[in-house]
């Protein structure tokens, strides 16, 4: 693991944080370009190697 958080409600509202800001770039960017600058399958397997990561993560 990176770091080690002891307060669960830290780690917790930093994590939906940092998702927020990740899941959000690309609606943003969508809106502000006028279309995607995207392929789709880019961003499937983006999405798919951070799943990865945070389930590796996670595990203890």
């Amino acid at each position: 693991a990176i770091a080690r958080f002891e307060d669960v409600f830290a780690f917790v509202a930093i994590a939906v944080l940092l998702y927020t800001l990740e899941l959000g770039g690309p609606v943003l960017a969508k809106h502000r370009a006028g279309g995607s600058l995207w392929h789709p399958h880019h961003i499937a397997e983006r999405y798919g190697l951070l799943l990865i990561i945070t389930l590796g993560e996670t595990r203890h």
